[in-house]
């Protein structure tokens, strides 16, 4: 094989991977814009849901149910729901700080994920919620911009809103489950870092007034 035909080959093949880096982006482009699309959706109809529900605000003093649970190390997974298209929710998440409001869904799945943030395991009364979400730009993306002291909302499905306050930022490994699951924090949410090599991991205590 002579050298021009062999360059004309790397040129191809150049094109090729031009054309696919091209259509990659694309995709990450439109699945980011669907999922936005959806989740915005989907937080509405769940908002008008609970706005329907008697307003309350979760007491800072816990039920002796609630404080058992925190003394034993005991994952309290009961969280009422409410299902949209076919889909349970316990309730919607809203940062204030980065104009996002979404909806959480109550059991995570890669196909989930797709869709809107997931409780990853616990519940707010045991005081150890962990949700998990894509790196989307309206889902989780922006969560590298946070600050300590920084507020977090969660109103669940009866319309009871616990405010949470941002106490650390740190970044885990994917295999450090115990680390994820397992802390002294009320609220956690973690996210893949580009290219899913760690989860950027936002540590919350509730706050109390």
């Amino acid at each position: 094989m002579n050298k021009r035909k062999l360059g004309n080959i790397f040129i191809a093949l150049g094109v090729l991977l031009i054309l696919g880096a091209g259509g990659l982006y694309t995709y990450n482009v439109l699945e980011e814009r669907r999922a936005d699309a959806e989740a915005n959706k989907i937080a509405l109809e769940l908002v008008e849901d609970i706005r329907l529900a008697p307003e309350e605000t979760r007491p800072v003093v816990m039920s002796e149910q609630e404080l058992y649970n925190q003394m034993n190390g005991v994952l309290d997974l009961t969280m009422d729901t409410v299902e949209i298209d076919g889909h349970e929710y316990i309730g919607v998440l809203s940062i204030p700080s980065l104009d996002l409001q979404l909806p959480v869904m109550a059991e995570w799945s890669y196909p989930s994920l797709r869709i809107a943030p997931c409780r990853y395991i616990g519940s707010v009364g045991g005081n150890n919620l962990v949700i998990a979400a894509h790196n989307y730009k309206r889902h989780f993306g922006m969560l590298k911009t946070l600050g300590t002291g920084e507020e977090v909302v969660f109103t669940d499905v009866h319309n009871v809103t616990t405010v949470y306050e941002i106490a650390e930022i740190e970044e885990l490994k994917p295999t450090d489950i115990k680390n994820m699951t397992v802390s002294d924090f009320d609220l956690s949410l973690f996210t893949c870092t580009y290219g899913g090599r760690l989860r950027y991991t936002v540590r919350c205590s509730r706050k109390e007034f």
